[in-house]
């Protein structure tokens, strides 16, 4: 089994006080230096998809595939068709960019649940709230994305309804270690 870790990061760039979200200064490096070392620390590869990849490439380590969408403006289902469609590993670890506190523990404790379980996909949630950021899903739901790409379908919930997927609250995450926070999204 191989994990690969994915960075949605497609859209037009955020800007915060001049300088792209990705780039902000974070601890010795950037937000997105940050998040890439922590998805290293349990994915065997990370891909990143961004409509900019040039403006990415020297920000990011070599070991980093930075990749476009296949489907150009299908939102974040758009990259992950991309990500998931090239990714290497069964299982993927899919984050948005701006995601810094990620947590190792939680990905691990996403993962075996989706595996003991067999769901296609787990994702945090919190109060009863889905987010997809931070969710582990199996390379074979490619099949499901061929299919919303198809008719140009673009919203996380119809990729929901083709799924057997299950949630994480925040209390069962805790359970196990993991601080609340280590989704959040800047």
């Amino acid at each position: 089994m191989t994990l690969s870790g994915i960075i949605l990061a497609g859209g037009p760039t955020r800007i915060v006080h001049g300088v792209a979200l990705g780039l902000l200064p974070l601890s010795n490096g950037t937000v997105l230096g940050e998040q890439i070392a922590r998805m290293q620390c349990v994915c065997s590869e990370v891909v990143m998809v961004t409509n900019e990849p040039r403006a990415w490439l020297e920000h990011v380590p070599r070991s980093v595939r930075v990749i476009t969408d296949y489907y150009p403006e299908r939102g974040p289902l758009g990259g992950l068709h991309a990500a998931l469609a090239l990714s290497k590993g069964s299982e993927a670890w899919v984050t948005a960019m701006g995601m810094p506190l990620l947590s190792s523990a939680a990905a691990l404790f996403l993962l075996e649940h989706l595996q003991v379980f067999g769901y296609d996909a787990v994702f945090p949630s919190s109060r009863g709230k889905i987010s997809p950021y931070g969710g582990m899903i199996r390379r074979s739901c490619l099949d499901e994305l061929n299919g919303l790409m198809s008719v140009n379908e673009r919203r996380w919930e119809s990729f929901f309804a083709r799924l057997r997927w299950a949630g994480a609250e925040e209390a069962m995450l805790a359970d196990h270690g993991v601080a609340p926070g280590w989704n959040l999204r800047i």
